[in-house]
């Protein structure tokens, strides 16, 4: 279903996920691992998820495909604050 919206629509997916592994639940989706990242399920984590699905929104509307190096980017602050204050936690 992904790829058709993608070929079909030029639609874009990106994937976040608190306590799960995201990169790992996007591939089996089919989405791009640089689309996919792990946050805190915590304010911080939540504020930090968001702001990286407005660079993304803003990116695609700016003609970016999110599959480029670009979405690595965009999701970087996300991975940082989930890296910095530790991979494991949960709530």
């Amino acid at each position: 279903m992904i790829e058709l919206e993608r070929a079909r629509y030029h639609w874009e997916f990106v994937f976040l996920g608190a306590n799960i592994d995201a990169v790992q639940t996007a591939d089996d989706f089919g989405i791009a691992p640089q689309c996919a990242a792990d946050f805190h399920a915590d304010g911080q984590g939540v504020e930090s998820s968001f702001a990286a699905v407005s660079r993304a929104a803003t990116a695609v509307r700016g003609g970016v495909r999110l599959e480029a190096a670009s979405a690595t980017a965009v999701f970087q602050d996300v991975r940082e604050d989930y890296r910095s204050r530790g991979q494991s936690r949960r709530h």
